[in-house]
């Protein structure tokens, strides 16, 4: 319950500040999709705690799972760049 009350708390600030505050287009897409989810989120963890633990243990595979994914993508992409100075032999 701790937990969800954070998530909701979070939630609705990331929410407060998107109508706030003057952000760039791809910033209040961002601060829009991620403070619904998680608003959202703490509300289901919230009111239902013990059959949503199991729910999040799996969700949280799957999140790291895609992170991952994201990261290798990154990484090579990364790898792939053109950076003055990579010729140098040490």
């Amino acid at each position: 319950m701790v937990i969800g009350s954070w998530a909701i708390l979070l939630g609705a600030l990331q929410l407060y500040l998107l109508v706030k505050h003057h952000y760039g287009k791809g910033t209040k897409n961002t601060l829009l999709i991620n403070g619904i989810i998680t608003l959202v989120f703490g509300i289901i963890l919230f009111f239902n705690p013990f059959q949503s633990a199991a729910v999040f243990v799996t969700i949280s595979g799957v999140l790291a799972f895609i992170f991952g994914v994201i990261l290798i993508s990154i990484s090579i992409k990364i790898k792939n760049l053109d950076l003055p100075g990579r010729d140098l032999e040490i």
